[in-house]
């Protein structure tokens, strides 16, 4: 997941050190594996899992829309979690 103009490695194959320079100190960080080092929220790559935990276990059905007000708070704490979209959204599985 290098980014462009830098796709391919073999494109790094003969570059001064100069220019290898110029990549390290570029601040979109085009060498920057963000597969695997970038830190990012879940998201929707973890939905599906959820999805089929509570379908699994009878939290909820095929026919349910579950509303999502937008943000999550833990009862023992005063933290809130807010999801992207204010206001939340209808979530149907």
């Amino acid at each position: 997941m290098l980014k462009h103009p830098i796709n391919k490695a073999n494109d790094l194959r003969g570059i001064s050190s100069a220019q290898y320079q110029e990549l390290l100190n570029d601040p979109s960080r085009p060498l920057f594996n963000r597969a695997f080092m970038g830190l990012y929220p879940p998201g929707s790559a973890i939905k599906p899992l959820f999805a089929t935990f509570a379908l699994s276990n009878s939290y909820t059905n095929w026919e349910e829309t579950i509303f999502d007000d937008g943000f999550f708070r833990f009862e023992e704490e005063q933290r809130v979690f807010n999801a992207w979209k204010e206001g939340g959204m209808d979530i149907q599985i």
